[in-house]
């Protein structure tokens, strides 16, 4: 089902296509998950410090569009018993002088939504998670989503289980992190010809994960001109990767690969 929530496909989420879309004008296409976690209030906790999600490029300014979204999926009713968000509606947007980033603003509202209530708040929003005074836990679920420069706060390419990645979808794989391009990404080089598209298979780093979990991923290691002969070449998987998936190997690029394993 957690799969199904981050694909946002209406199985798991009715308005997943209009999320998407919103989520597309917010961030532009090619936005990917930064985390997918979820926060659950005790009874008679205490209240979280007002703070902004997007804080990670600080101090530089990115100007009037936010590099970080989060999506607030709301299991259960929640009110100013159980613990609602504490928002500061208008505060994704700097009010202050004299370089500080804030001046005075109004005091936070608790936002009240019935269960099945999804919200979309900027990153630069301050907001909280108010005291719980019920007798019950009081959870949400939140997918924050970036602009795919940014480095996720989750490390999926580690974390994704095997036999979730057995089941991803190209799209599923590309939000999480394992479409690489020459700037970032890449695992020993494999990814360099990429484009950081969905589906680009010559960017497809997921092989390596695969191979890693089979245990028959060989890694380079040292190179040395006493220790390495095209054998060890060729059984890397890195080698093996990019000869069985990586279309933009082409015939003279190989060529060229083999004269230098001949030195």
């Amino acid at each position: 089902i957690f799969r199904l929530c981050l694909e946002h496909d209406p199985e798991a989420v009715q308005g997943g296509p209009m999320i998407e879309r919103l989520l597309d004008e917010f961030m532009g296409p090619g936005w990917q998950h930064y985390s997918f976690l979820s926060n659950i209030s005790y009874p008679g906790c205490h209240p979280q410090g007002l703070h902004r999600d997007q804080s990670f490029p600080a101090p530089y300014d990115l100007g009037g569009a936010p590099a970080l979204v989060n999506t607030i999926s709301y299991l259960q009713d929640v009110d100013e018993v159980n613990g609602g968000t504490l928002v500061i509606p208008g505060s994704h947007r700097s009010n202050g002088t004299g370089g500080e980033t804030y001046g005075a603003l109004p005091r936070p509202v608790n936002l009240e939504a019935p269960a099945g209530t999804i919200m979309l708040m900027d990153g630069r929003t301050l907001h909280a998670g108010a005291v719980n005074r019920s007798d019950r836990l009081r959870y949400i679920l939140t997918n924050s989503v970036v602009r795919p420069w940014v480095r996720q706060q989750e490390a999926f390419l580690l974390s994704v289980r095997p036999e979730v990645l057995g089941k991803a979808s190209e799209k599923l794989l590309y939000r999480l992190g394992f479409s690489a391009h020459s700037s970032n990404s890449m695992v020993e080089g494999y990814g360099y010809f990429g484009s950081g598209r969905a589906g680009d298979p010559n960017g497809a780093i997921v092989h390596a994960r695969r191979a890693m979990d089979r245990g028959d991923y060989a890694w380079m290691g040292e190179l040395s001109r006493t220790g390495s002969s095209a054998a060890d070449v060729i059984g890397l998987g890195l080698t093996r990767i990019q000869r069985e998936h990586e279309p933009s190997r082409t015939d003279s690029y190989a060529a060229a690969v083999s004269r230098i394993t001949a030195l």
